[in-house]
């Protein structure tokens, strides 16, 4: 049986069980306003991360965050079995980690979910805050339903802006082989970028990371909308994203570009 954040974070060991509720009703919270043709490059890759959320907040960031505390001299963040803990310390290189995150594993399911508390990490390129869950559920033996409900303020340059939005997104994933799963995001999955606006989301997402080199599994093919369309495909293997606004010309833009 897969479990997408311990496949990663095989060195930890996760024991408490967790009991949280679906995202509620997300239609007067997250209007359809966002106009991407006047969008920013810095608000459209946050947009793309808004749809990769799933993944960035139940492996990624916990991932990051995990390897930075055990490489910690004094201790901040702090480091447990089942979480890391900041609370407003300092590191040795500086840098203020606020709030905490906690990975809980379902013992009957052995799928985990990740809780933030007002969590900040700083990263030295780029810093994510996240505040709400990521939580996962057994639908059957080939597939898992997640519930994501997560404040978020994304600052992508050390000198950037931080782009704060919300989302609340749910999805239906087909666990595949090599830590993948191949999710298809269900109605009124949604997110708001400040200054941007609402837009909801549907199509499909990979979720987690490969145990082997990046392939087509965790590729993303989804349609965006706002006032205006968006059509988002992000490519696996080259770890590019294209994107396509009211189908106008496509644009694409790759990782370290």
């Amino acid at each position: 049986m897969l479990n997408l954040t311990k496949s990663v974070l095989s060195c930890v060991s996760l024991s408490t069980v967790l009991s949280l509720g679906a995202c509620g009703d997300t239609e007067p919270q997250f209007r359809q306003t966002a106009q991407f043709s006047q969008a920013s490059e810095d608000e459209i890759e946050g947009v793309a991360m808004m749809v990769e959320l799933a993944s960035l907040a139940s492996v990624g960031i916990p991932l990051v965050a995990f390897i930075t505390a055990g490489f910690s001299e004094n201790g901040c963040p702090a480091i447990t079995e089942t979480g890391v803990a900041g609370n407003g310390c300092v590191a040795s290189d500086g840098s203020r980690f606020e709030g905490s995150l906690e990975l809980v594993e379902n013992e009957v399911d052995g799928f985990s979910s990740v809780i933030y508390r007002g969590f900040r990490f700083p990263g030295p390129e780029f810093a994510f805050y996240m505040d709400g869950s990521v939580v996962f559920a057994q639908e059957s033996e080939e597939t898992v339903r997640y519930d994501l409900a997560l404040t978020v303020e994304i600052q992508l340059e050390p000198d950037a802006e931080p782009q704060r939005g919300e989302a609340e997104m749910s999805a239906i994933c087909d666990v595949l082989e090599g830590g993948i799963a191949h999710c298809t995001l269900e109605a009124g999955s949604a997110a708001k970028l400040e200054g941007l606006g609402g837009f909801t989301m549907e199509g499909v997402h990979g979720l987690g990371f490969p145990s082997g080199e990046t392939n087509d599994s965790n590729a993303s093919d989804v349609l965006i909308q706002g006032a205006e369309s968006l059509h988002y495909v992000y490519d696996g293997g080259a770890e590019c994203y294209t994107y396509t606004i009211e189908g106008g010309e496509p644009q694409r833009s790759c990782k370290g570009e």
